[in-house]
C-alpha cells in the first residue's frame, strides 16, 4: 500500500532508490518494532497502539505481549527498580517466564539472540522506561502503590549514595564514538552486522593499548569531520562516514569485493585521512 500510493522512496545507504522488495519489508517491519505508535498483533502483522488510536478504533488494540508480560513480572518482583537486560534474561530464564524460539518454533539457545529480543520489547511497550543503556524500568503510571512507594523510597536512598559516591566514582562511557543500535536503526549495517557488532564491542576490554589508542584516534577523527562547520555534508556523505568509521574499528567488515566499494562524493572527508593529520 505504501507503494501504491507512492507514500514513501525506499534508498540504499549510496542514495540510490531501491528496489528490493525483501530489503523494503525488512524496513517496514524494523518502521513498526521501534515505534511507539504501532503495536504487534501477530507474527509480522502490526496495528496502531491503543493510546494513539481515536475513539472508534480502540476494539482493534493489539493483544499483550507474553514476553513482556514476562518482563514486566520480573521488574515487578525487583520493587519496580531497573534492571539491565542481561539480568532481565537471567531472570527469565532462572523462573522459565517464557520460552525463546525460532521462526521454525525450535528452541533458541543464543543468548545474544534472546537479549536483543528482550530489548526490543522493552523498547516497543509504554510499560517501561529506559533509565540507562541497556537498563529498564516499569514506567511510574504502570506501578502499583506499594511498588511505587518502595520505588520512592530507593530511588530517595540511591540519591543519597550517589550524592555521598559522586567525587569517588562515574560511569564510564562507551569507547566507541556512534551508538550501536542507532547505526542499526539509520540503515548503517544490517541486524547480522549488529549482533557481531554488540560481540566485538563486549571484546574491548580485551584489546591491546595500541588498539584502544587506534579506536580513540578514529573517534576523535569522526568527532573533527561533524564539528567542522565548513563542511556541509548530506544525508548520503554523512552515512558513508559514519560506515567508514565503523569499518575501520573493526565493528563491521568492509564489502569483500572491490568493485562494490562506496563511491565517494569529492566532498565527503575521508576519516582515515583525517586520522593520520592528527
Amino acid at each position: 500500500r505504501i507503494r501504491a500510493k507512492k507514500l514513501h522512496v525506499f534508498r540504499r545507504m549510496d542514495g540510490s532508490v531501491s528496489t528490493d522488495l525483501e530489503r523494503m519489508l525488512h524496513c517496514v517491519r524494523s518502521a513498526c518494532r521501534h515505534s511507539p505508535r504501532v503495536a504487534r498483533t501477530a507474527r509480522g502483522t502490526y496495528a496502531i497502539a491503543k493510546k494513539y488510536l481515536n475513539g472508534s478504533n480502540t476494539q482493534d488494540a493489539a493483544k499483550p505481549s507474553p514476553l513482556r508480560d514476562a518482563i514486566y513480572r520480573v521488574l515487578r518482583d525487583a520493587g519496580g527498580r531497573s534492571l539491565c537486560v542481561k539480568e532481565i534474561l537471567g531472570r527469565i530464564r532462572a523462573k522459565k517466564l517464557y520460552v525463546f524460539t525460532w521462526r521454525d518454533g525450535s528452541v533458541c539457545s543464543d543468548l545474544l539472540r534472546m537479549r536483543i529480543r528482550v530489548g526490543t520489547a522493552c523498547t516497543q511497550s509504554p510499560r517501561f522506561v529506559r533509565t540507562a543503556r541497556a537498563t529498564y524500568a516499569i514506567a511510574k503510571e504502570y506501578l502499583n502503590r506499594s511498588t511505587a512507594d518502595n520505588l520512592n523510597e530507593q530511588n530517595s536512598n540511591a540519591a543519597n549514595n550517589n550524592n555521598n559516591m559522586k567525587t569517588t566514582r562515574s560511569p564510564s562511557p562507551s569507547p566507541y564514538a556512534l551508538d550501536l543500535r542507532e547505526a542499526l536503526e539509520s540503515g548503517l549495517m544490517t541486524e547480522e552486522e549488529y549482533a557481531e557488532a554488540v560481540q566485538e564491542a563486549q571484546r574491548y576490554d580485551s584489546k591491546s593499548s595500541e588498539k584502544k589508542r587506534e579506536i580513540a584516534d578514529y573517534n576523535e577523527a569522526l568527532r573533527i569531520i561533524f564539528a567542522d562547520a565548513s563542511l556541509k555534508l548530506s544525508d548520503k556523505e554523512q552515512c558513508i562516514v559514519k560506515r567508514e568509521y565503523l569499518e575501520e574499528v573493526g565493528l563491521c567488515k568492509a564489502p569483500r569485493p572491490p568493485s562494490s566499494k562506496r563511491t565517494r562524493s569529492k566532498a565527503a572527508p575521508s576519516i582515515v585521512k583525517v586520522k593520520q593529520e592528527e
